[in-house]
């Protein structure tokens, strides 16, 4: 399966859930956003997401620049970006940066 059908398939299983999530694009990439502001994209086989709630990941054992994800400089290191590599993860992480969306933007 390639990575955008897998962003695809996390999508339509999260739109079922959460009938306020809108599908748009973020770069010319497929992109999820709550209350139009992005939390998820997949590009060039990566997912990328706004995850603020660092303990959470840190009890999944994601740590900046190894494991699941390697950080990225923008937006005060809010963004992480997770390789196909762990695409056992996707979801569960896809689900965590909802959750934060919700939160930051209720």
């Amino acid at each position: 399966m390639s990575p955008l059908v897998l962003f695809a398939q996390i999508t339509r299983k999260l739109s079922a859930l959460y009938p306020y999530l809108d599908q748009s694009s973020l770069l010319s990439s497929p992109s999820l956003e709550y209350k139009g502001r992005a939390f998820a994209c997949c590009r060039d086989g990566l997912l990328t997401l706004k995850i603020n709630n660092r303990q959470q990941l840190d009890l999944l054992g994601v740590r900046a620049n190894h494991g699941n994800g390697t950080m990225l400089s923008r937006q005060n290191g809010k963004w992480i970006q997770v390789p196909y590599y762990y695409h056992t993860d996707w979801e569960t992480l896809t689900q965590i940066a909802l959750e934060d969306a919700v939160a930051e933007f209720g």
